[in-house]
């Protein structure tokens, strides 16, 4: 395909690349459900079985920025294919696991693979579309909605394998998902032009401070998800994450190739898409969570009538992905994403007014889907305009920044529902949609604030 105008990016790269994120979001998806027949099976202490998802979630936020880096180096293709193969071949490992220990091992070289995959996978997509804005919003478009999808399917095939064939059979899906991407991705994908300039010398100080920072902040979120925020882990995880981010910071203002340049997060937009990433995300995954303690503890709704209910949930923000994409190449992604911010941010207040425990589902379903269909819309537009307002030769380390921040974003949501419903189901639930629409809302108002002082010209630009 000629560089110079692709109304539509290559089919089989873009596939490639959503297949990756796809097998990531799916094997996240299916294995919560599984945990528990994997504790049984491998008889291991309750204890340990958080480590199963903490394992692969250190490594992959840990690694998620150096290997955006990494990828603007060498090439997202390489980086890319490595992560396919690294997680393709740790699921492997995963489902011959013979010892809780080794399936953690497996686990967090899960999360590396997984690392490597996703801010590549976005650079390709990013890099297939040749500046064609139109091509990258359909594009990114079936990127979130693949992931939507995975998302959804994820617990209910989950629940009939471990059923049907057992726990093993979860992660020999996720390995026989690689295989097809990799291939594809062996096939189509192009190279990258080299650089003008030669390779500069790896930022490794800045590398392994963003690794320690991010590692140390989940840990973090995961000692007071367990412990409480008072506790002594939380403490001494929180003080390693800020000291390592303190330093991270003092080093890439004084490097010459900083892995992560300062510029490039100086820029209000860039700086606004991160807010808006962070917000959703907390938003999102940490309802989530407290809806699955509320229509179970709250409302006595059993097992499988918890998962149907989250059944509308997941189609609305899979529809709000295809139709968000498709309306930010008609209006353009800016309006887009404000006009999801401000829909998510309506539908949490009016879940939050109707939610008292006695409310029926039918009655909250319409705000539930609001927030939904609100979130579907930032998803892609955000992703976007992220990469619209980073240079080509830093759109690794930009998608790198915005996964982990929406990681961040997540085990934070995640951590808050938890300890604030601990006591209070529904008293909890309600504090933490406050704090969601708090932060919806401050991520609408620095995206406004953001454009009006540079419109939509990076994206209509094609970045």
């Amino acid at each position: 395909m000629s560089a110079s105008s692709p109304s539509i990016p290559p089919t089989p790269a873009v596939v490639a690349t959503v297949l990756g994120f796809a097998a990531v979001q799916l094997d996240g998806a299916m294995l919560n459900v599984a945990v528990v027949e994997i504790g049984r099976s491998l008889d291991t202490d309750v204890a340990a079985l958080p480590w199963i998802v903490n394992g692969y979630t250190l490594a992959f936020v840990g690694l998620l920025v150096a290997a955006g880096a990494i990828g603007d180096r060498i090439g997202a293709r390489r980086v890319f294919l490595w992560g396919f193969g690294i997680f393709g071949a740790a699921s492997a490992a995963a489902a011959l696991a013979p010892t809780v220990a080794t399936l953690v091992a497996a686990r967090v070289l899960q999360g590396a693979g997984g690392a490597l995959l996703v801010p590549s996978s976005l650079a390709l997509l990013n890099q297939a579309c040749r500046g064609d804005a139109t091509a990258r919003a359909r594009a990114i478009g079936a990127w979130t909605a693949a992931g939507g999808v995975a998302v959804a399917v994820g617990p209910a095939a989950s629940g009939l394998l471990v059923s049907l064939v057992g726990w093993r059979s979860v992660f020999l899906v996720s390995a026989a998902a690689a295989l097809p991407g990799l291939w594809l991705a062996v096939r189509t994908i192009e190279d990258a032009p080299p650089p003008a300039t030669p390779p500069h010398r790896f930022d490794w100080a800045g590398q392994v401070l963003a690794t320690v920072a991010l590692g140390a902040f989940v840990l973090a979120v995961i000692a007071a998800g367990a412990a409480g925020w008072s506790s002594g882990y939380f403490a001494a995880a929180a003080l390693a994450a800020v000291a390592a981010a303190v330093g991270f910071v003092r080093v890439e203002l004084r490097a010459a190739h900083p892995i992560a340049p300062p510029a490039l997060f100086r820029d209000p937009q860039v700086g606004a898409m991160m807010a808006a990433g962070f917000a959703i995300s907390f938003a999102i995954f940490g309802l989530v969570f407290g809806l699955a303690l509320y229509f179970q503890h709250g409302r006595g709704f059993g097992a499988l009538e918890t998962g149907l209910a989250f059944v509308p949930f997941s189609l609305a923000i899979i529809a709000a992905n295809l139709a968000g994409s498709r309306a930010a190449a008609r209006v353009g992604a800016y309006r887009v994403l404000v006009a999801g911010l401000l829909v998510a941010v309506l539908g949490t207040m009016s879940l939050l007014v109707l939610l008292d425990g006695t409310t029926s589902y039918l009655e909250e379903l319409p705000a539930q889907l609001a927030l939904r269909i609100g979130i579907g819309l930032v998803v892609p537009t955000a992703t976007m305009l992220l990469l619209a307002a980073a240079p080509p030769d830093a759109s690794g380390v930009a998608s790198g920044a915005f996964t982990a921040v929406r990681q961040a974003g997540a085990a934070i949501g995640v951590a808050t529902y938890g300890i604030l419903m601990a006591t209070d189901i529904v008293g909890g639930l309600r504090l933490s949609l406050a704090i969601s629409a708090a932060l919806l809302a401050a991520a609408l108002v620095l995206a406004v604030a953001s454009f009006r002082r540079r419109p939509e010209r990076s994206v209509t630009n094609g970045g």
